[in-house]
């Protein structure tokens, strides 16, 4: 089976800077080396150090797009003008995709995640080609301006029966017949390892935290969607100096502009103090160590989160863990292994007692945190995932 992945030309695969749809996509391209079950293609862009990071992979072709410094250059200008983000990127990345989908031929064509790549089956004669073998594979809401006609026309792997009943609502009961579940996973081999006390002291000694204090971790974007804004409130209503709030990930404190939210966030952090401490960006690979030097993961997404990877690597690592009723997190997070909080106005002082509750009585729910590690390794395996992957592109009318 000849198949086509076709990425948004952001994030690049291999996923060596990031991002969760390159990291599965490139979850997908490892297990084909070990099944073979298809010759994948990948257009994406990619620079050096990702081109060198493809040459691990012997069954996938990658077809590389170049972003090209003038055309971001004037994708900026626009952007500040009219708010569009990256038109001309998308615009070439369509006419790219189109001239390979021309010359070549797949049993298969998946596009991942972002509408605009749908514009690339509004030529008819491709629409006509490949019908019946366009796949969307959407992680994420789609905007209410979607080309309807096109996205009808795809067989809808999605990762959540949240993002099924929000395109009822956009598209109609019919859509239903299009739509296939397609859950995410994590590396359960990696996030269920465990680490070394000397791993977790330097951890600890790196973050200057002292062995008696206790840590709440945050994974992920420092956006208001993603709930870092409680969480700070949260930190503050427990006031206590034995608990320390780490946030993994990169912060653009430090550079240009800052938006009015990074300035509220800076302004929550200094008045915490050293009760809060960012680590910078860290590699995939070595997340899963924050994980299991924590004693709690705090994961409060405040928007309609389609699918929640975080939480899942949480679990996965065996850490308690604190998140919210949003989107399709319900979904992939038993509430008998979890604290699930309701958003609102009184997040924070729920996060804050949920964190007592846990500290107070914390042999409990480390427990129950292994139980759901155990549950979940294999629930949201990647070998499992791929399978999966393949098995929705054989399923016939």
């Amino acid at each position: 089976m000849k198949v086509l992945i076709i990425m948004p030309c952001g994030m690049p695969v291999p996923a060596v800077y990031g991002g969760a749809v390159a990291t599965l996509v490139e979850s997908l391209i490892k297990q084909n080396e070990i099944f073979k079950n298809a010759d994948f293609s990948v257009i994406t862009n990619g620079d050096a150090k990702v081109k060198r990071a493809s040459l691990a992979y012997k069954k996938t072709d990658f077809i590389w797009f170049k972003c090209g410094k003038i055309r971001a250059f004037f994708d900026k200008i626009i952007a500040k003008l009219t708010k569009k983000q990256q038109p001309l990127r998308k615009i070439a990345v369509i006419k790219f995709a189109k001239k390979r989908l021309i010359e070549g031929d797949y049993d298969a064509v998946v596009l991942q995640n972002s509408g605009f790549l749908l514009k690339i089956f509004k030529n008819k004669k491709l629409a006509k080609k490949y019908e019946g073998k366009i796949y969307f594979h959407l992680h994420n809401d789609v905007a209410s301006n979607v080309d309807r006609g096109v996205l009808k026309a795809c067989k809808l792997l999605l990762v959540s029966n949240y993002l099924q009943n929000k395109l009822v609502k956009l598209c109609g009961e019919d859509v239903k017949d299009n739509c296939l579940l397609l859950k995410n996973a994590v590396d359960c081999n990696r996030f269920s390892g465990e680490i070394s006390n000397i791993e977790r002291n330097k951890i600890k000694s790196k973050l200057n935290i002292k062995n008696d204090q206790k840590i709440v971790l945050f994974v992920g974007r420092i956006s208001p969607s993603k709930g870092v804004s409680q969480l700070l409130e949260a930190i503050k209503l427990l006031n206590d100096e034995k608990v320390v709030l780490v946030i993994v990930g990169s912060t653009n404190f430090g550079s240009g502009e800052q938006s009015d939210y990074e300035k509220l966030i800076i302004k929550q952090c200094s008045e915490l103090g050293d009760r809060v401490r960012f680590t910078g960006f860290i590699p995939n690979d070595d997340v899963y160590k924050y994980y299991k030097t924590a004693h709690i993961a705090v994961l409060p997404s405040v928007w309609e989160e389609p699918a929640g990877l975080t939480m899942v690597e949480a679990s996965v690592c065996g850490t308690p863990l604190i998140t919210t009723r949003s989107g399709g997190i319900p979904e992939y997070i038993n509430g008998e292994y979890a604290q699930i909080l309701e958003r609102g106005e009184n997040l924070p002082l729920d996060i804050a007692n949920a964190i007592k509750t846990i500290i107070n009585d914390y042999g409990k729910y480390k427990q129950t945190a292994k139980n759901a590690a155990f549950e979940y390794a294999n629930e949201y395996d990647l070998q499992n995932y791929y399978l999966r992957f393949i098995n929705a592109l054989t399923i016939k009318e």
